[in-house]
């Protein structure tokens, strides 16, 4: 499952910056080579403006991202329902 997620959602990211980059130009560029891609940074980012990214639940919940997390526990318990047939 984390590979299919992994191959799926690398796909969407990489979709979703060349997006950003048309839209923000440059400013995307200093954020990008700030932040990873994929695995998200355990320390606050260090953007070109000079201040600090941080996490924003806010935003969160604007782009609707729980989707995402909704999603995945779904599919778990379809997981965890077959596997508990199975073990009958």
């Amino acid at each position: 499952m984390f590979a299919y997620f992994a191959l799926f959602y690398s796909f969407v990211m990489r979709r979703e910056e060349r997006e950003l980059y048309q839209h923000h130009g440059e400013a995307f560029q200093d954020y990008a080579r700030s932040v990873p891609l994929f695995f998200p940074r355990v320390t606050p980012a260090k953007v070109a403006s000079g201040g600090a990214a941080a996490f924003s639940f806010a935003q969160y919940k604007k782009n609707r991202e729980y989707r995402a997390a909704i999603g995945f526990l779904l599919l778990l318990l379809v997981f965890v329902v077959i596997w508990r047939l199975r073990s009958l």
